[in-house]
């Protein structure tokens, strides 16, 4: 016989622990940001104190001109850098994430699986049917969302190769600047 009073009670617990897995992660992760951005911001304040003071110590037009220089490049190559930092830190918890879900299905389509094995073994004759149809059904669902797992990952995975292609280039361009500007004064 089912007991419908503790299957309900453990799903609550179960979501219960899920909710609270899923507001961990999540925390975890923004606090990995927010330190990415305070490292930011700390850096940015030393670059300017230092700027400040290099500005103050320059003898002439031209050694302006040259800090101007340096500093556009060393701009972009730490904007560059922040740039894949938070890449990287937002692809692990999307990671997370999506082994979260995928955690959360598999213990639900257990659960499931479980739920209709105990009804069919308790159920009145002449609903054999209507079972089969229901585990059809769960098998047909969980078989989707593998599926879909699968074609999440692939496009994640080509994302995160184009993303790191266009992050190199942008770099590379960046250290080859200065000797094609080098080329076009001679």
């Amino acid at each position: 016989m089912l007991n419908i009073n503790t299957q309900f009670a453990d799903a609550q617990k179960s979501a219960a622990e899920q909710g609270a897995r899923l507001a961990h992660i999540s925390l975890a992760n923004t606090q990995k940001l927010v330190d990415l951005q305070m490292k930011l911001a700390e850096a940015t304040v030393a670059d300017f104190t230092e700027a400040a003071k290099t500005v103050a110590a320059a003898k002439d037009l031209n050694d302006l001109m040259n800090l101007r220089s340096k500093w556009a490049e060393t701009s972009i190559e730490k904007s560059v850098n922040y740039g894949k930092a938070v890449y990287e830190t937002t692809t692990k918890a999307q990671a997370e994430v999506n082994q979260f879900m995928q955690d959360s299905f598999a213990k639900l389509n257990s659960d499931l699986t479980t739920a209709v094995e105990t009804a069919t073994k308790s159920a009145p004759n002449g609903t054999d049917a209507l079972l089969s149809a229901v585990k059809s059904t769960v098998a047909a669902t969980s078989a989707a969302v593998d599926n879909m797992t699968k074609a999440a990952k692939q496009v994640a995975e080509m994302t995160e190769s184009t993303v790191k292609a266009a992050a190199t280039a942008t770099a590379d361009a960046v250290k080859a600047a200065p000797a094609k500007r080098a080329a076009a004064a001679a």
